[in-house]
């Protein structure tokens, strides 16, 4: 007892050397959150750099774009102004219009290589901060070597101060077997403790990462959504573009229309003119001849009698006429082919041209697009790309962290158990080799816990980081916005034709919204409509189909009929579920993009609403600016006419006075004249820079609303695909439906054939039970014969024994009669299964009718509530 009293105590005294490694592990572990801390911050670091880098590639497109609208409004007003130059002059020939054509191409040509400069600037400035992102971050991680070179310089120092240590325990604890094993049973204990612990905090630590990868989901969710309003946006710039391009088409198309139409009038003026002096020397040829004729007359009726002459004058005069009349006609057609063929050229021009003038705006329009196109989708490569790669980056680098940490602490384990395995002696070797591997399992998993705990919480921060950080992105945008609002508030009178502008853009953007979601919800209306009026349909035909076979059904009696029942009422139960789950996912689906589109509507409307607010501020600030120029005004006024009456009393003064006068206070007066100038025109000239300042502003307030526009264009865009994608997802349901109704009609087919047959069986045993039936009357007619005979022919006296075995011989000749009751309780037997049959399938009618009902209800519950709801 005392010696084990004694190894007790001096274990007690030899425990404490084991706190060394447990502080250099815990350095070890504060110099590896130090490391990943640095590590957080470069990657935040590299990130800002890189949204940086997209915010400057994005507001170079932003300007990119504003330019090519700016262009693009210039071609027009260009294009405009000449056909109104066109229109003013009356030009009969084309020149005009093909040089116009002409200069057109040119300008556009032009602009498309200004254009193709631009956007290779914009790949030049990208690769050049790719390949500036792409050095930092090799910078940073041949930095980051260098530290987990240095943390592994300190690791080995470590081990082997541990395997010092190690050595000495190992030697303390051959003194001391009996309290070792003493102590390795208390550490079973409390590695066992720890070991539940550990567990507990791994579970705890599972739910926490669980969270995490919620909140991430969570915040691509968002990420998505506001990508699809970005889309949705964008696609509303489109469609606006495209009804700029057609009003500018038509525009473009009236005016030629005009420029043909005088043409066409001046060429049938002149032709007119032409016909008219022909129709007129005609005429005066006929009056001349009828004159000649009228004196011809006389002189023949006097000159010969009139028998006689009077026949060869009638004759020329009615060949004369004839002439005429064929001359006219002659005339008259010329003049309709003449005008037919005008006709037919001043349309084949105008058509030419018109085909001349489409085939050139198709093709500028379809250059813009495959620019802007080309443009995205490199963009998007781009940002793919280096989001990819900072992907990679950070998963490699948690590789590398974590796998080191394991070596670290595989080498720990292995050296300490070489450390054991040669200082322990053979018999106690394998019980401190366990309790060992016990205590090194719970140090590892206490460790493994805690790296696990401190990584949630770095990502905790690292989102919450984010969030400001977004948070601050957010409030310094509208504060910037703001700022640029409040200076472009003091804008001069020179900007109200801008603000009118401003404000009709305003409005046409909040009439485009307005259309776009009218649009949208009549499509979304018409598409549940639609599913309404399919699904009605399929379950009206189901309930039809459910109602004969039940029908067809309830004439079955035999158990065979009741299995195929149940396969059907199964089948139909299937067909009916799947239908309705189509239905209500169908639904949600509709009812989500709804909502999505509600929300972005009723975002949009408070954008413009803010928007709205913002110009009439601006406009009250003009007005305040506007007032005091009027004062700045009067005031320079009022001094310029003190001025000149103090000059003309000095004038008065001076030609009064002989003597000279003194001129000090004239002086004075006119230094203060000149300070007063000075004052007001460095005041001018503040006024002058801040109009400039404020016309700055509005000029970058009129590209923040062409980018709204161009955004809320991509929006309308991504409108119409998710139409698309609704209305192909509808086609596909719609062709499953009709093949769900074919399969269905073919097995209806096969269970009408089977129906058909049941039927005839059934009515085959209808004939077989009314047989037996008949059989049994006629046998109880035959019995109730047989019992009034016995009766009456009964003997008496000793003949009565000899009747009684007659009785008998006759009672077992009707056992045969008793068989035929056997038949006849069968009979009624086949009657009551029927009948049990029948009352099963009524219930299971009523059943299916109220579920049809209840369905029913619940459809038009679920068609009510969005109407409720819109």
């Amino acid at each position: 007892m005392l010696t084990w009293r004694n190894s007790k105590a001096s274990t007690r005294r030899r425990l404490p050397p084991r706190k060394p490694p447990e502080t250099e592990l815990a350095s070890l572990k504060q110099s590896l959150e130090t490391l990943q801390a640095e590590h957080e911050e470069k990657l935040k670091q590299s990130e800002s750099d890189l949204n940086k880098a997209m915010e400057e590639h994005a507001s170079k497109l932003e300007e990119l774009q504003s330019s090519l609208t700016d262009q693009h409004k210039a071609a027009i007003e260009a294009l405009e102004a000449k056909h109104a130059e066109q229109l003013d002059q009356g030009k009969s020939d084309s020149a005009g219009h093909e040089e116009a054509l002409a200069n057109m191409k040119s300008s556009h040509e032009s602009a498309i290589a200004e254009l193709q400069k631009k956007i290779d600037d914009l790949t030049s400035s990208q690769n050049d901060l790719e390949v500036a992102h792409e050095t930092k971050v090799s910078a940073e991680l041949e930095a980051h070597k260098t530290k987990l070179a240095a943390v592994e310089a300190e690791v080995a120092e470590l081990k082997s101060k541990l395997e010092a240590a190690t050595a000495e325990q190992a030697k303390a604890d051959l003194d001391a077997k009996i309290a070792e094993l003493a102590a390795a049973q208390a550490l079973v204990a409390e590695v066992e403790s720890k070991l539940a612990v550990a567990q507990a905090d791994l579970a705890t630590a599972q739910e926490e990462a669980l969270e995490f990868k919620k909140q991430i989901d969570s915040i691509k969710e968002e990420i998505a959504a506001k990508d699809e309003a970005l889309e949705q946006a964008k696609a509303e710039h489109a469609a606006h573009v495209q009804k700029h391009d057609e009003a500018l088409k038509q525009v473009s198309a009236d005016y030629e229309e005009e420029i043909e139409s005088l043409k066409g009038d001046a060429f049938f003026k002149r032709k007119f003119l032409d016909l008219e002096t022909k129709h007129n020397e005609l005429e005066a040829q006929h009056t001349e001849l009828a004159t000649k004729h009228g004196d011809l007359e006389p002189t023949a009726a006097r000159a010969t009698p009139r028998p006689s002459r009077r026949p060869p004058a009638v004759a020329a005069r009615e060949a004369r006429e004839a002439e005429h009349q064929k001359a006219l006609d002659a005339l008259r057609a010329s003049h309709a082919e003449e005008l037919e063929g005008a006709k037919s050229g001043a349309s084949a021009d105008k058509d030419a041209q018109l085909a001349e003038l489409q085939s050139l705006k198709d093709s500028h329009a379809k250059q813009l697009e495959i620019l802007k196109s080309d443009s995205e989708s490199s963009l998007a490569k781009e940002i793919e790309a280096l989001k990819a790669s900072h992907a990679d980056i950070v998963e490699a680098l948690k590789a590398e962290t974590s796998g080191e940490k394991e070596k670290l602490l595989a080498e720990i384990a292995s050296e300490k158990e070489k450390a054991l395995a040669l200082t322990e002696s053979a018999g106690d070797k394998e019980k401190l080799i366990a309790a060992h591997k016990e205590e090194l399992a719970s140090t590892t998993e206490k460790l493994r816990a805690a790296h696990e705990a401190e990584l949630a919480e770095a990502r905790e921060k690292i989102i919450a980081a984010h969030q400001a950080e977004l948070a601050d992105a957010r409030e310094k945008l509208l504060a910037a916005h703001q700022a640029e609002l409040a200076s472009a508030k003091q804008a001069g009178s020179a900007q109200s034709e801008e603000l009118s502008t401003l404000k009709l853009q305003l409005e046409e953007a909040l009439t485009r919204i307005r259309e776009t979601e009218t649009s949208s919800v009549a499509a979304l209306a018409e598409a549940k409509r639609n599913l309404d009026d399919t699904h009605s349909a399929e379950v009206e035909k189901l309930i039809t189909m459910h109602a004969e076979q039940l029908d067809a059904l309830k004439q079955q009696s035999a158990s065979g009929a009741q299995m195929e029942l149940e396969e059907l009422k199964q089948a139909h139960a299937k067909v009916v579920a799947e239908l309705t789950n189509q239905y209500e996912n169908k639904s949600e689906a509709l009812a989500e993009e709804i909502a999505k589109q509600k929300a972005q509507a009723s975002e949009l409307e408070a954008a413009l609403k803010a928007a709205k607010e913002s110009v009439a501020k601006a406009e009250a600030e003009k007005a305040q600016v506007e007032q005091e120029n009027g004062e700045l005004g009067q005031m320079f006024a009022q001094e310029k006419m003190a001025r000149a009456e103090a000059e003309a009393a000095l004038d008065a003064v001076k030609n009064k006075s002989p003597t000279p006068p003194d001129t000090t206070e004239r002086d004075q007066l006119r230094e203060q004249l000149a300070n007063v100038k000075k004052g007001l025109e460095d005041e001018l000239h503040v006024v002058q820079t801040s109009l400039a300042a404020a016309k700055q502003e509005v000029a970058d307030v009129k590209e923040d609303l062409i980018l709204a526009e161009k955004e809320l264009e991509a929006s309308k865009l991504e409108a119409d695909k998710q139409l698309k994608t609704y209305k192909a997802d509808y086609e596909e349901l719609n062709d499953t439906m009709t093949k769900i109704v074919e399969e269905e009609q073919a097995k209806r087919r096969a269970l009408e054939e089977q129906i058909d047959g049941l039927k005839k069986t059934l009515t085959d045993k209808e004939k077989g039970v009314e047989e037996l039936q008949a059989q049994l009357k006629v046998k109880d007619a035959e019995i109730a014969e047989a019992k009034a005979n016995a009766a009456v022919a009964k003997p008496k006296g000793l003949a009565a024994s000899r009747y009684a075995d007659g009785d008998d011989e006759a009672n077992g000749a009707n056992q045969p009669e008793g068989e035929e009751e056997d038949h006849s309780s069968e009979a009624l037997a086949v009657l009551q299964r029927a009948r049990v049959n029948a009352n099963q399938i009524h219930a299971m009618d009523r059943d299916m009718q109220e579920k049809n009902l209840a369905m029913l209800e619940s459809i038009t519950d679920f068609q009510q509530s969005p109407r409720a709801d819109n």
